[in-house]
C-alpha cells in the first residue's frame, strides 16, 4: 500500500523561515482547519484510487476483456504514480506545495471525466494513468504539507496520518464505491461524479491553504530523478525488500483482481462484498498502523511478516477449498 512517512522529518516552527505563519494562516483557515484539510485530501486522494476496483466485474462483464488485461490497467496506475514519485517528488520544495496541489487535484479531476465518459478499455487505460501520475504528484506534497502544518503540540501527528491515510482512504473508497454500484443509478458513473464534485472543494480548500514552503532555485534539477540509499542503511534497506514487496504486490492482487474473484470464483454477486475483499485488506492495515505506531521497528516488522505469511495462506487455502468443492 502507498505510505509516504513524514514521522522523521523535524517540524517546522510557527516563525521557522518558509513554515506557517502563527495565529490564523494566510488566506483565512486556522491552522487546524488547514490540517485537518490536507488530511481529508489525502483520504480522497486514496479513495479515488481504489473506486474502480468493485466495478472491474462490471466493465469485464460489459466489454468482454480478460483477467490480463484487466492487472495491466491497473499496472499502469503504479507505472504513473511511481514516474511522478520520481520526478516530481521534490517539485512542491521548488515552486510551492498549493501550485503542485492544485495541479494534481486538477490532472485527478481529468482522470474522474475520463471515468465517467469511457466506453471501451483504452479510455479505461488512459483514466487510470492520469490518476497515477495525480496521485503520485499529490502524496509527497500533502505529506510535506501535513508536516508544516503539524501541530506543536502534537510532533509526531503527522507522520501517523501519513502512515494510515492511504489506507484507510483506499478501504473507504472501495466500500464507497460497491455501495453505490449496488443500491445507486449509473454504476460506473455515480461514484466519478462524486468524486469530482469533492475534488472540485478539494481545489476550493487548497485555493484558502497558507503556501508553507518558500520558492527557490533547482526547479529542473529537481526534476530528475534520482535514487540513493546511505551505506550504513543498506543492509536494513535489503533485509526490508521482501516484505515490502509482499505486501505491494497483495495489495496490488486485491485491488486488481478481488472483486472479480469474489465474482467468479465464489459466486458472490454483490458489488459490496466486492468492495469489502479490498476493505478488509486495507483498513485494517490502517487501524494497525495507528495501534502500533509506538511500537519498536523490529518488533513490528516480525508480527507483520507473520500476519501477512498466515493471511496469504488462509487466502490460498479459501481458494483452493472452493475449487475442490466445485470440482
Amino acid at each position: 500500500m502507498p505510505d509516504v512517512s513524514t514521522s522523521h522529518k523535524k517540524v517546522p516552527s510557527a516563525s521557522a523561515p518558509g513554515g506557517p505563519p502563527s495565529g490564523r494562516v494566510r488566506r483565512g483557515l486556522s491552522r487546524p482547519v488547514a490540517f485537518a484539510s490536507i488530511a481529508a485530501v489525502f483520504v480522497l486522494f486514496m479513495a479515488a484510487s481504489s473506486a474502480p476496483s468493485p466495478l472491474y466485474v462490471i466493465y469485464q462483464h460489459e466489454w468482454s476483456f480478460s483477467a490480463t488485461t484487466l492487472t495491466t490497467v491497473f499496472a499502469v496506475y503504479v507505472v504513473g504514480m511511481i514516474g511522478a514519485l520520481l520526478v516530481l517528488g521534490a517539485l512542491s520544495d521548488h515552486i510551492g506545495r498549493r501550485p503542485v496541489l492544485a495541479s494534481a487535484i486538477a490532472l485527478e479531476a481529468v482522470a474522474m471525466a475520463l471515468f465517467i465518459v469511457a466506453d471501451d478499455v483504452s479510455i479505461l487505460f488512459a483514466a487510470r494513468f492520469v490518476q497515477g501520475i495525480a496521485t503520485g504528484a499529490a502524496m509527497t506534497t500533502l505529506g510535506a504539507t501535513l508536516v508544516d502544518l503539524n501541530p506543536p503540540h502534537a510532533p509526531h501527528r503527522a507522520g501517523v496520518i501519513t502512515g494510515a491515510a492511504p489506507t484507510f482512504g483506499l478501504g473507504l473508497g472501495a466500500l464507497g464505491c460497491g455501495v453505490l454500484a449496488e443500491y445507486g443509478p449509473h454504476p460506473t458513473r455515480l461514484v466519478y461524479v462524486l468524486l469530482f464534485a469533492a475534488l472540485v472543494l478539494a481545489g476550493l480548500l487548497i485555493a484558502l491553504m497558507p503556501e508553507t514552503a518558500q520558492r527557490r532555485p533547482g526547479v529542473v534539477r529537481s526534476l530528475q530523478p534520482r535514487l540513493g540509499v546511505a551505506p550504513r542503511l543498506r543492509t536494513d534497506l535489503m533485509a526490508l525488500v521482501p516484505i515490502l514487496v509482499a505486501s505491494w504486490a497483495l495489495g496490488g492482487l486485491y485491488l486488481s483482481l478481488g472483486p472479480s474473484v469474489a465474482a467468479n470464483l465464489f459466486g458472490l454477486s454483490s458489488h459490496v462484498i466486492g468492495g469489502l475483499v479490498v476493505t478488509l485488506l486495507c483498513v485494517p492495515a490502517s487501524i494497525t498502523a495507528f495501534a502500533l505506531r509506538g511500537w519498536p521497528t523490529e518488533r513490528t516488522l516480525a508480527l507483520s511478516a507473520t500476519l501477512l505469511l498466515l493471511g496469504t495462506a488462509v487466502g490460498l487455502g479459501g481458494v483452493e477449498a472452493n475449487s475442490l468443492t466445485m470440482a
